[in-house]
């Protein structure tokens, strides 16, 4: 910038210089105004050429600095991560819901449905009924069963399927019509029978004593509670000889609980 005002200077200095030998030279007063006039137009030419340059370089300075910042931004951009400060947002969890309490059910006991003499007699199906008892929790509501006795010549696997399969069928009929009972969690019992289709003789007597035949057992109780639905299934074999001593063994099949 130093340099170009120095020539301006320069040049200024040669156009008054060159007014003033015009003015010495000339004779006429008209010839002497024009060399002035000249060198005047000069000297304000060169100053505002100065002024313009003067303006154009800084224009040109300012404009380089900006640049040189903007592209401090951007390096200091592409190596630090930026920042954003977002609150964290407040979710509300819903607290853990307790387990809904479950009754505690179970068969206690089975009985014969004779209430005298013999528990298997000479003319009469086989008779059993089976006790169930809410051992705590929740009242068992809605409680119902079925049950169905079967005499078979052995055990079996066929023998076996033949019974769950016939129970199967018969059993649904009951279970969807009988309106049910509560069973507490007291001392109290729900109880219902099973029967066989088979009239019991006195050689099935000595058979279900001896071993060549046995009774097959088949339960099912349903109940709602608090936690929702339930059922409990059974499928016994009562081992001979028959309640001398009475032990139930569980088949291969068709023993559910949910």
């Amino acid at each position: 910038m130093v340099s170009i005002w120095l020539g301006i200077v320069l040049g200024v200095i040669a156009a008054l210089t060159g007014g003033l030998a015009g003015h010495l030279a000339a004779e006429n007063k008209v010839h002497k105004w024009a060399f002035w006039s000249a060198a005047l137009v000069s000297v304000l030419l060169l100053v505002l050429q100065g002024f313009m340059i003067q303006r154009d370089t800084q224009q040109a300075e300012q404009r380089g600095k900006d640049e040189q910042a903007q592209l401090s931004r951007i390096e200091k951009n592409t190596q630090e991560r930026p920042v954003i400060n977002v609150p964290a947002p407040i979710v509300n969890l819903p607290s853990p819901l307790a387990p809904k309490q479950t009754a505690k059910i179970a068969r206690v006991k089975i009985w014969s449905g004779f209430l005298k003499g013999p528990l298997l007699q000479a003319g009469y199906p086989v008779y059993l009924n089976s006790n169930f008892a809410n051992l705590g929790g929740p009242v068992a509501d809605v409680f119902r069963g079925a049950g169905k006795a079967y005499v078979m010549t052995k055990v079996s696997e066929e023998n076996e399927r033949a019974a769950i399969e016939d129970f199967k069928r018969t059993r649904e009929p009951y279970l969807d019509t009988f309106p049910g009972a509560p069973l507490p969690s007291d001392a109290s019992t729900n109880w219902f029978t099973s029967k066989s289709e088979k009239i019991l003789t006195s050689d099935d007597l000595a058979a279900l004593q001896n071993g060549t035949e046995v009774i097959y057992l088949l339960n099912e109780v349903k109940y709602r509670d608090p936690a929702g639905k339930h059922f409990m299934r059974f499928c016994e074999i009562l081992e001979p000889p028959a309640f001398n001593p009475e032990v139930w063994q569980l088949c291969s099949d068709f023993h559910e609980y949910k």
